[in-house]
């Protein structure tokens, strides 16, 4: 191996600080050395100074971190100094995976307050995640504008697993649908949990993970805003490192959890909004007003650059469900006048994401409340399409979301027609309407938007947006645990389920999923929502409710097992056998007063 002195004398070429992390390499071990222990420093004072393991199970982390001596002026800027692993697969598959800047802390907890406490020197790290079994090949490259220097070699070994699922996926059995990589259905139940309380820091998702996980919950939406989880808050290029060790905790605690994240990356909507943004030419940034973002290529660099470190440091990781690219992007001003132009920034952030994302997580955007671009849905960039809505932000949803049981199958429809998984985002009572707000103690609109959503098509649950001023303090997580177990083992990727609504008595509203072998169907007394409940008004029950429905899409005398469910306790509340005839089966209800789920299976 070449001698330190020789290689720094080879490296002129370099600044100086791009020099010294490339002094680094020489300290590595060649192929036929275990890389597990550390090194002894260099003349230049670098070492690498651990490889997390000699072997990892597949889908599992594997880690490499080594000191350099870069300040932050340039570590976030990849233009200036790009670090990268190239790992060989056992198969000889090339796969590339970005390097970043890393920063520990130690994590104080006083009562639920956090403090966190920067915890030895600045480091970088290389994250990754093997899927085939057998050895790996590693070796690290830096470059600047003008040279490139590749490290020598070091080696791991991946084994089997048998608990992690792999790396969520559109299903390629039901495209309506989501999949892990090992096939399993993957179907979302959760809520938005964007940020934590400021003063309380990640202690919040100490609590709010762990309640969800206890009843059924695997879904969970984060934002990276300036008050939490964002990493460039005050100037260009520089990025808060103690916000990115939070996200760092947030997600470990998502994967002991199971919990899959869906990370929102950009959420304001415009410079003027007395907030700094340092794209803001106001603030130093490139940007003289919200379209320069979007067309210019400067702010494409920066944002390329965050793009670049976020999937460094969390693209590893099976809990990371996918990247939304922008919260409520029709909400931001640009958009408005130039629908196309940020289209077609859409397009392009993408394709740089699938460019350097090497596990090929999904993508996807937002649009504010019940808005539709069928242009931005069409793109193939977008992976599944997403609505959201609320009572009561305009006339129609005033009116229409006083039943979200209605209100949300007639939007979830819109985003439905593209061949692609459909969500409804968010939902909710708009807190502004403090007159009803706070009197839905009981989460009637959570429990009719999460049941309703799912029977008329939903790839998951529709996903509350009050997660710290409803869900946590009135202790609605147990409207989770019911859906939890009514969808835990169905096939949802192959049992070719297609919406329909069976006709019902007066008084009944059904949605049903339809398949050759299974329905699934959700019968509610359309006196029952939340609106009644928190105006007292008087919920009269349905006596005597039938529901009729069509079973051609098997055999018209087939015989068929009805499992009733309790939505509210989560278990078998009966069973009886019917049997078709003329090609419909009658349903006969008890008195209903509230909602009552069914899974009607045939006999084979």
């Amino acid at each position: 191996m070449m001698k330190t002195k020789q290689f720094y004398k080879m490296m002129k070429p370099f600044s100086k600080k791009v020099l010294l992390v490339l002094a680094l390499f020489v300290t590595f071990n060649s192929p036929g050395q275990t890389n597990t222990s550390n090194f002894e420093k260099s003349d230049t004072d670098f070492k690498l100074l651990e490889q997390s393991a000699k072997q990892v199970e597949q889908y599992s982390l594997f880690e490499l971190t080594f000191e350099a001596d870069v300040t932050e002026d340039i570590a976030f800027i990849s233009q200036l100094i790009c670090v990268d692993a190239v790992f060989t697969s056992p198969s000889g598959k090339k796969i590339i995976v970005p390097g970043f800047y890393y920063q520990d802390y130690d994590r104080e907890v006083i009562g639920i307050q956090e403090k966190l406490i920067p915890e030895g020197s600045p480091k970088w790290k290389i994250r990754f995640s093997p899927i085939e079994k057998g050895e790996y090949i590693y070796e690290i490259t830096i470059k600047n504008k003008t040279e490139k220097r590749t490290s020598p070699k070091g080696k791991f070994t991946c084994i089997a697993t048998n608990k992690n699922h792999g790396y969520i996926r559109v299903s390629q059995s039901d495209p309506h649908y989501f999949e892990f990589d090992n096939k399993n259905p993957y179907f979302p139940i959760g809520q938005n949990v964007c940020w934590y309380k400021s003063s309380n820091g990640t202690t919040d998702y100490d609590r709010w993970f762990v309640k969800m996980a206890e009843n059924g919950a695997n879904y969970a939406r984060l934002w990276m805003p300036e008050w939490a989880f964002g990493l460039e808050v005050e100037k260009l290029g520089q990025y808060r490192m103690d916000k990115a060790w939070q996200l760092d905790y947030v997600l470990n605690l998502a994967e002991r959890e199971g919990i899959y994240i869906k990370l929102c990356l950009s959420s304001w909507r415009r410079f003027e909004e007395g907030k700094k943004n340092p794209f803001w030419k106001e603030f130093g940034g490139p940007c003289e007003t919200e379209l320069d973002f979007f067309i210019n290529e400067k702010p494409k660099e920066y944002f390329k650059n965050r793009i670049r470190y976020i999937i460094a440091r969390w693209g590893y990781s099976t809990n990371i469900m996918a990247w939304e690219l922008w919260n409520e992007f029709n909400t931001v001003k640009a958009y408005r006048t130039n629908a196309a132009e940020l289209r077609d920034w859409t397009k392009e952030m993408v394709n740089y994401i699938n460019s350097i994302d090497p596990y090929n997580h999904l993508t996807t955007t937002s649009l504010g409340s019940c808005d539709f671009d069928d242009a931005l849905w069409h793109l193939p960039e977008m992976d599944w399409a997403q609505m959201h809505g609320y009572y009561y932000f305009n006339e129609a949803m005033k009116r229409d979301a006083k039943d979200m049981a209605y209100f949300i199958p007639l939007w979830q429809k819109k985003i439905q027609t593209f061949n692609k998984p459909a969500m409804f985002a968010e939902f909710g009572i708009a807190a502004e309407a403090t007159d009803v707000f706070k009197r839905d103690t009981l989460g009637v609109n959570l429990h009719t938007g999460m049941w309703s959503s799912i029977m008329s098509g939903g790839c998951g649950t529709a996903m509350t947006w009050w997660w710290d001023i409803q869900v946590d303090p009135m202790n609605l997580y147990y409207h989770f645990k019911p859906i939890s177990e009514f969808v835990r083992d169905i096939p949802w990727t192959t049992s070719g389920f297609m919406p329909e609504e069976p006709v019902c008595s007066e008084g009944l509203k059904c949605y049903m999923l339809e398949g050759p072998n299974l329905r699934l169907l959700w019968v509610y007394n359309t006196n029952f929502t939340w609106w009644n409940v928190v105006n007292g008004h008087e919920i009269k029950p349905v006596q005597n409710g039938q529901i009729t429905v069509d079973m051609r899409m098997g055999q018209y005398n087939d015989t068929y097992t009805v499992e009733w469910w309790d939505t509210y306790k989560g278990d078998i509340a009966y069973s009886e056998d019917v049997k078709a005839s003329n090609g419909n089966i009658i349903l006969k209800l008890p008195i209903l007063k509230n909602d009552i789920a069914a899974k009607i299976i045939r006999h084979k």
